[in-house]
């Protein structure tokens, strides 16, 4: 009787037994105009005790030439964990593992890394991201060595498709106007017009793709702007700004002469 009980209780415990997370990896929606530098940002979920990562990234070269990579989340990840040679093939490998072999854990929507790339596909062409074995499997364990599947929410590139000869862009949830003044000395506005309520973010790169500034911010439907006042950036230049919310992003370029 006794036998009965213990074996009923393991096994109960062993369906009850939480099943270990699905680590969710994303990558952004966003149309870009011919020609301008496009930031990719691969954003994390559910990413929770990973010991190990292993994967490559594919996309058309045709539409998107690869440049450079940056905003590496993990301890002791570098270029060095990545295969550059068939990039000009529309294909990025990495392999990492955690060296303390305790695993890592980031919060969810963490950028993992951010990709970039110039756009120089023709008008009206577009790409999608995916996770492929080639050249390099596909294979994510955590801290108790279990492989976990994985989910890969596959963002596109759109090269020129919302764009008007205005300059401005617009989809079914936003219309974007070109900042104003551009050039700028002193301050300059970027109006967007939201179909729903949202938070909406402001990030501004220099040409290096370094992050100089971010902002973020709940807004109601309607019209709005962001300010962006010159003493916020480093110095003269270019920069790259995008208008982005949970599910697309809109670029474009400010000049700061001062």
């Amino acid at each position: 009787m006794i036998k009965r009980i213990l074996l009923y209780f393991a096994l109960l415990l062993w369906f009850v037994v939480p099943a270990a997370a699905q680590p969710t990896f994303t990558f952004p929606t966003t149309s870009v105009e011919p020609g301008t530098e496009v930031t990719v940002d691969l954003t994390v979920a559910d990413f929770a005790d990973i010991l190990s990562m292993q994967f490559s990234i594919s996309w058309d070269p045709a539409v998107l030439e690869f440049d450079t990579l940056d905003n590496l989340a993990l301890p002791m990840y570098s270029a060095m964990d990545f295969n550059f040679t068939v990039t000009n093939e529309g294909k990025l490998g990495t392999v990492w593992t955690d060296q303390n072999f305790t695993g890592v854990s980031l919060d969810d929507n963490d950028v993992l890394m951010t990709l970039h790339f110039t756009a120089v596909g023709d008008d009206g062409s577009s790409t999608s991201f995916e996770f492929i074995d080639d050249p390099t499997d596909i294979e994510v364990a955590d801290a108790n060595a279990t492989v976990l599947d994985v989910i890969v929410e596959g963002g596109s590139i759109s090269i020129d498709q919302l764009m008007t000869t205005s300059g401005v862009q617009a989809n079914a949830w936003m219309t974007l106007q070109p900042n104003e003044p551009n050039p700028f000395n002193n301050q300059t506005f970027i109006r967007f017009d939201l179909r729903q309520s949202q938070v909406v973010a402001l990030e501004v790169f220099d040409l290096n793709g370094r992050l100089v500034l971010d902002q973020r911010q709940f807004f109601i439907a309607g019209e709005h702007t962001f300010q962006v006042d010159a003493a916020a950036l480093p110095g003269n230049g270019t920069y790259l700004y995008t208008i982005k919310t949970e599910d697309y992003s809109f670029s474009n370029k400010m000049v700061l002469i001062r």
